[in-house]
């Protein structure tokens, strides 16, 4: 090869690695793994044990959440307009998978619709959650907003960032500090879960609750006094509540099926 070629690509080569080192660093979460591809699943994902946690007789991979009463909340005008109010619940003790389906740490959850949730948790001995036994496994008997607490954090699950944009869908478990009082992960963020709740008398529509990796338009506003919506975190609350035909797939709509004890 002449010289001026082999210094030519010496000179390329060059300025190849220097672009590379200075690419700035990413900004930190609440992450646990390395992967560039948020859609890939990870089976490097490693959780601390959670000896605190209450597991399911005969079934490991289900969380105890035990009986007591708490507030069932609704959020925003939307729903005392259409006569859905705060209400005391007495809920007996249930059991909830740990992860949102397939249940398993490191896999990704699996899009669903109602009439899919509802055949699958079957097939395993399992069913729907009521929206009851969804927001106490939330919310926790301390009735938190979140359900890592009551402080807004883009930082601990995979929910929309402070600038209101959307994540990718995660691993379940990639984001470790996103676990409920009685250690429910992704409960906020990733996908939203389907429940065995019609939405209202005379709809055809189920609900979901929960809020997904990615900002939910509709259900992610608030009206303001001057009549205009606004974009808020309501989405990613524990109370928070949409619905769908039971025939709808959604990327970011998924379950978590409970059993009774």
């Amino acid at each position: 090869m002449a010289p001026n070629l082999r210094a030519l690509f010496f000179l390329l080569a060059l300025s190849s690695a220097i672009v590379s080192c200075a690419q700035p660093a990413e900004k930190t979460s609440g992450r646990t793994d390395s992967s560039d591809d948020d859609t890939a699943a990870d089976d490097d994902i490693s959780l601390d044990p959670t000896p605190d946690v209450q597991r399911c007789p005969a079934r490991p991979d289900m969380i105890l959440i035990p009986a007591g009463s708490f507030v069932f909340r609704y959020d925003g005008e939307r729903f005392e307009a259409e006569g859905l109010h705060d209400h005391a619940v007495d809920q007996a003790a249930f059991c909830i998978d740990e992860f949102e389906y397939p249940n398993q740490v490191g896999v990704l959850p699996t899009p669903v619709s109602w009439n899919d949730a509802q055949t699958l948790c079957a097939a395993e001995g399992k069913r729907l959650c009521t929206g009851e036994e969804w927001q106490k496994a939330c919310a926790g008997p301390d009735g938190r907003q979140f359900t890592w607490g009551d402080a807004w954090d883009d930082q601990v699950c995979n929910t929309h960032t402070d600038q209101a944009q959307a994540r990718q869908l995660a691993p379940s478990g990639a984001w470790p500090a996103c676990r409920s009082y009685y250690g429910v992960y992704d409960m906020g963020g990733n996908v939203s879960e389907w429940t065995a709740d019609v939405w209202q008398a005379g709809w055809p529509d189920m609900t979901v609750r929960g809020g997904g990796y990615n900002r939910n338009e509709l259900n992610s506003q608030e009206l303001k006094p001057d009549g205009f919506w606004q974009f808020t975190n309501y989405s990613q609350r524990c109370s928070s509540i949409h619905h769908h035909h039971p025939d709808v797939l959604m990327t970011d709509d998924g379950v978590r099926c409970c059993a009774d004890l």
